[in-house]
């Protein structure tokens, strides 16, 4: 049997948002590492997976170092990881696990599934060349030149933590010289999904419907007309 590592692409939200393959994926592999152990387990139980939990590991990089699963891992040939929602590896833990295999001799699969960064992109219509500027830092001295910069590009995508939403859009009205049509999407593929769409000059009339919430934002500039 080949040694392989998936990495899988999970629901961002909505459970039913999972390719078939990704499922029989989960369903046969030997040995699942996931960041959060509540998230897969409620995923396999909604869609009638019966795993054994004995095989399920936690690997949260925030709680466990890479160096104490590996004995886990070398257990196992035929291995899935996923991360909390999304994609491993874009924005998110998985690294780790691709050096570990290059490393060991594993093959690599990845197994497609959905991204905030495309459902967003489609809401806003958004067909042509546009910056993803991911996390913007969370020290000043960092942040206040990241989100100054961004005046330079015509499309920008960002993601923030759901805690500090409010703060984002007050810095980019304060920073940004440009005028901006600002897409704001929370809590992407639920049935409660909000789909915001302002001025950035005018969004402080929608701080009260901007809760702490999984959000992705999309800045496109507003040219001149000649």
């Amino acid at each position: 049997m080949n040694k392989i590592i998936y990495l899988i692409g999970t629901p961002i939200g909505n459970l039913d948002d999972i390719t078939i393959r990704a499922l029989k994926t989960l369903e046969t592999s030997e040995a699942i590492f996931a960041e959060s152990i509540r998230s897969i387990t409620t995923l396999l139980k909604h869609h009638n997976i019966n795993y054994d939990r004995n095989r399920i590991f936690l690997y949260d990089e925030k709680k466990v170092k890479f160096k104490h699963i590996q004995d886990t891992l070398l257990k196992y040939k035929q291995i899935s990881y996923v991360s909390d929602a999304g994609l491993p590896v874009f924005m998110d833990p998985g690294n780790k696990f691709l050096r570990f295999a290059q490393e060991n001799f594993y093959q690599i699969k990845v197994i497609p599934g959905i991204s905030s960064l495309g459902v967003a992109l489609v809401y806003a219509g958004i067909n042509e060349p546009f910056y993803f500027a991911g996390f913007p830092p969370r020290e000043n001295y960092l942040r206040i030149p990241f989100l100054q910069k961004l005046d330079q590009f015509d499309v920008v995508l960002l993601y923030e933590s759901p805690f500090r939403n409010r703060k984002l859009l007050e810095e980019l009205k304060k920073y940004s010289k440009e005028s901006w049509e600002c897409f704001i999407f929370l809590n992407l593929t639920l049935d409660e999904e909000k789909v915001i769409h302002c001025n950035l000059k005018e969004v402080n009339e929608y701080f009260n419907q901007i809760e702490k919430m999984p959000a992705v934002f999309i800045l496109k500039k507003i040219k001149k007309k000649r």
